[in-house]
């Protein structure tokens, strides 16, 4: 039975691309650039930044990961840090999740079932995500907030999942992951115990099943029909040995 949900928040929740032009812009201003050079710039090493944490290539994630970006744009560490909170200020920091959110959000707590994210970081601490779930109305929705640099695991270090569902008080089998990385959120779920589910918003059909424990959906408000699909077969399963 499907007793929790944990999501991860960028490009499941929030929608990093659209984060990362408010940065762009703000960075821009601070150091005399054109803002299209360095979102071009952000966006190119934020997916070099993604390999290297993947990989264990950072021992301090936030300065590192920092220090990349400044390096790809000949700015300093500091610059970085100064756009990011500038940003925060924005008024349009508040229209950065997804539409799906909200509603997928209701539909869960309906069916109380517990909520959680589970996030790795880049070059802002968790506080800085939670601010922004705050500021687009839906940290009020969880149960559990879980960050990398707050816990000292990160995905798809198994570790992760199996905390969060012990401060859940759940056993990891009736816990279901949902994010967008194939590697970080689907194989890390999976291989700690968890269901797990990819959320693609450009596939063309909106749910399909690619496993026994596992999906992915084009929308997070069939969040519902996975867990109807999950504990039917767990109904299915305890009527065969009984």
């Amino acid at each position: 039975m499907i007793r929790a949900v944990s999501l991860d928040v960028y490009n499941t929740l929030i929608n990093l691309r659209k984060y990362y032009l408010l940065i762009a812009d703000e960075l821009a201003k601070i150091i005399g650039e054109d803002p299209r050079i360095v979102a071009e710039k952000i966006v190119k090493t934020h997916k070099e930044a993604l390999k290297h944490r993947l990989f264990g290539g950072f021992k301090r994630v936030i300065i590192e990961s920092a220090d990349m970006y400044a390096k790809s744009l000949g700015v300093r560490r500091e610059d970085i840090y100064r756009a990011i909170i500038r940003t925060l200020d924005r008024d349009e920091t508040k229209e950065l999740i997804f539409p799906d959110v909200k509603e997928a959000l209701r539909m869960l707590r309906e069916r109380n079932v517990l909520i959680a994210t589970i996030g790795n970081i880049l070059s802002w601490p968790g506080m800085v995500t939670r601010y922004l779930l705050e500021k687009n109305g839906v940290l009020e929705y969880f149960d559990l907030t879980m960050f990398m640099d707050e816990v000292g695991y990160m995905k798809p270090q198994k570790e992760i999942f199996l905390f969060t569902a012990e401060q859940l008080g759940i056993n990891i089998n009736e816990l279901l992951h949902v994010g967008d990385s194939p590697e970080n959120d689907l194989a890390g779920a999976l291989l700690a115990g968890a269901k797990a589910t990819l959320i693609n918003r450009s596939l063309e059909i909106p749910i399909a099943r690619i496993g026994r424990n596992a999906f992915i959906i084009n929308d997070l408000r069939k969040l519902v029909d996975v867990i109807e699909e999950l504990n039917k077969d767990e109904d299915m399963g305890k009527k065969v040995f009984t």
